[in-house]
């Protein structure tokens, strides 16, 4: 670990304290009232000034994030909401959506409520609702750098339906501000299924202000709906707005020579910033949803294998992935904090 320009190694952290998680650790906890109460909670400090949580009964998201003691996710006014208050069908996806760093849509819609085949599917899907199972927490040292790993499982299924396995890991470590995330999806049916997945990234203020600045290389860009007013101003922001109505963008951005896509999102009065990348043929399209609103005021960066535009119209444009059966898809993000200067 490094600490004020100074390189400690694993017998020299241990000698100076009673046990590593003085400087960093996992600890799990369960909520104990309110809309939250019974979810359990993994908090994780990585002693490279990351503090989270991860949502261990909400699909592994990553909830509230504070980088060298700033919080920069947006959080909602809903806060944490227990899976038994999720009405699957509809909007009532809104009644649970507690904001936080990173919101997993899917695993069969994203997008508006839509009926499909006799199946009603609710908005952004039941991902963000599925407790995980088989959690398992790790923590080593390795070449004198500690490693925490927090992984579990997902699976959406029904009788006579589908059978859907994700897997998933978090990882940090004590040398760098950065979260790996590494998404296995399994389909354990005996019949093709139609993948739709969104991760559903909110940065809120501070890091994200009127004078926010998003870098990101698009190779083309239109706005959902029939305006396509807000191009002009797709990159620009306010200070909150009250009425504000969301505006929606829809990215394909320019890989590099490694095929990899990124976005960085930067606030020079904050003295920070935050870069997202991941491998475009994994997620081909970035969904940016800006909305200055009072409250609801928050950037959301999105990357995505589909639009957020429902399962039927997403087949009908044949811009949709389907995983044949016992195939996989693996899906790979890194998100790197860092201070500007």
């Amino acid at each position: 670990m490094k600490l004020n320009n100074k390189n400690y190694n694993k017998k020299d952290i241990l000698s100076r304290t009673g046990s590593v998680f003085q400087m960093a650790g996992t600890q799990k906890y369960v909520l104990e009232d309110g809309f939250g109460k019974g979810t359990s909670l993994i908090r994780v400090r990585n002693g490279k000034n990351l503090d989270f949580n991860i949502l261990a009964d909400k699909g592994l998201d990553i909830y509230d994030i504070s980088f060298a003691g700033t919080q920069l996710a947006w959080l909602s006014k809903n806060k944490i909401v227990a899976n038994q208050y999720l009405v699957p069908d509809g909007l009532g996806w809104l009644r649970i959506f507690g904001g936080g760093m990173m919101v997993s849509c899917g695993m069969r819609n994203v997008g508006p409520p839509v009926e499909d085949g006799g199946e009603s599917f609710g908005l952004h899907g039941r991902l963000t609702g599925v407790p995980a199972q088989n959690v398992s927490i790790k923590e080593f040292w390795e070449n004198d750098i500690f490693y925490q790993e927090i992984s579990g499982e997902m699976r959406e299924s029904s009788v006579f339906g589908e059978n859907l396995l994700l897997k998933r890991t978090i990882k940090v470590n004590s040398e760098q501000a950065v979260i790996e995330l590494h998404d296995k999806i399994i389909n354990e049916g005996f019949n093709k299924e139609q993948i739709m997945l969104l991760y559903h990234f909110n940065w809120g203020f501070p890091l994200f202000s009127e004078n926010a600045e998003l870098k990101l290389d698009s190779a083309n860009i239109r706005q959902r709906g029939d305006s396509d007013e807000g191009l002009k101003n797709w990159n620009k922001f306010t200070s909150p707005i009250h009425n504000f109505q969301e505006e929606v963008f829809f990215h394909e951005l320019n890989p590099d020579k490694a095929n990899q896509v990124s976005y960085e999102l930067k606030n020079p009065d904050l003295n920070m910033g935050v870069k997202v990348s991941w491998d475009k043929s994994q997620l081909p399209w970035l969904t940016q949803w800006k909305m200055t609103a009072e409250s609801e005021y928050v950037l959301g960066l999105e990357p995505g294998n589909a639009l957020p535009l429902g399962r039927v119209e997403m087949r009908e444009k044949e811009q949709t992935e389907y995983l044949e059966p016992f195939s996989e898809k693996d899906v790979k993000l890194k998100i790197e904090f860092n201070k500007l200067r």
